[in-house]
């Protein structure tokens, strides 16, 4: 998965989720669906740091030549 499907499919998780908890509730929808969207958002990007982190901590594997 790319850094951009991971940030978009986060984002579009929190504002459906925080559409259907205000749709169920009676609250207003999209000052919800703005908030939600940008913590998941926020939370894809950590997501995508920490794997990049992840990587740059990998050990490169040497070539084995005869």
């Amino acid at each position: 998965m790319t850094d951009k499907t991971i940030i978009g499919g986060l984002t579009l998780v929190g504002s459906l989720s925080a559409y259907y908890y205000a749709k169920a509730n009676g609250k207003d929808r999209y000052p919800l669906m703005l908030i939600a969207g940008f913590f998941g958002a926020f939370i894809g990007d950590q997501i995508v740091e920490h794997r990049k982190s992840l990587v740059k901590k990998r050990p490169k594997h040497k070539r084995i030549t005869f």
